[in-house]
């Protein structure tokens, strides 16, 4: 009788990660958030006439955004806007009073399953997000500025966007 060798399953490959290696994300400071949808895929709303539109699922991705930050003393919210597929928000993380510091990523975590949760419970049943997200830590008021400006600029914008599927490349130059 032959003896069958069970190799083991190779290891699946590790994403890297985009974070600060050395950074405690649980710091208070400013940061500036991306979220998209699963595959990118237009959900959330529709621009028109350089102005967003959200529909039913963009209106609830911005309440809970709200809830999220009411619900959180030490987390405010800055300029922010729902998108299409993706949405971008300036969350200030303060000193957490007689409460454990919160990381950015766990705020983050919740703030998508709750969406998640809400939206699928109202019948969009195959709703998720994009894994992981897009974070950069603002470092001085410079840098806030300029993604502030970014931020409240992105619907006019979108035919730039690189998160917009349909964009014309080379579009405004």
């Amino acid at each position: 009788m032959a003896e069958h060798t069970i190799r083991p399953k190779p290891p699946l490959p590790q994403r890297k990660s985009i974070r600060l290696t050395t950074y405690d994300y649980s710091t208070p400071g400013a940061y500036f958030v991306t979220i998209c949808t699963h595959n990118r895929q237009c959900v959330l709303g529709e621009i028109v006439n350089g102005e967003m539109k959200p529909n039913r699922w963009g209106l609830i991705v911005a309440e809970e955004l709200q809830r999220t930050v009411e619900l959180r003393p030490y987390l405010h919210l800055d300029e922010h806007v729902v998108m299409p597929n993706h949405l971008h928000a300036i969350l200030l993380l303060q000193p957490a009073k007689n409460e454990r510091a919160v990381p950015l990523s766990e705020i983050i975590g919740s703030y998508k399953s709750f969406t998640t949760k809400r939206i699928r419970r109202l019948g969009f049943t195959s709703f998720a997000w994009q894994r992981g997200y897009y974070d950069h830590v603002i470092r001085g008021e410079k840098d806030l500025q300029r993604i502030r400006e970014y931020v409240v600029n992105n619907p006019a914008k979108w035919e730039e966007d690189k998160n917009n599927p349909y964009r014309r490349v080379g579009a405004g130059r």
